[in-house]
């Protein structure tokens, strides 16, 4: 089943700023660097790893509406 919530492209937007390069916004950043500096447990790491894993850029709007 799609979950989907008013603030489903604001969060999916965070999460590719998060592990987007700084030098390159195109390319992934270094995730052991971006651990690191985080300071997060492995733990804490391995899941927001696997939550942000699951979340799907937003469709676009379609309308239902018979036409």
């Amino acid at each position: 089943m799609r979950q989907t919530s008013a603030a489903s492209e604001k969060l999916f937007d965070l999460l590719v700023a998060t592990f987007s390069s700084a030098a390159d916004p195109t390319k992934l950043a270094n995730l052991a660097q971006l651990k690191h500096k985080s300071g997060v447990s492995d733990e804490d790491w391995d899941a927001v790893l696997a939550y942000a894993a699951q979340v799907r850029r937003p469709a676009a709007s379609v309308s239902c509406g018979a036409g």
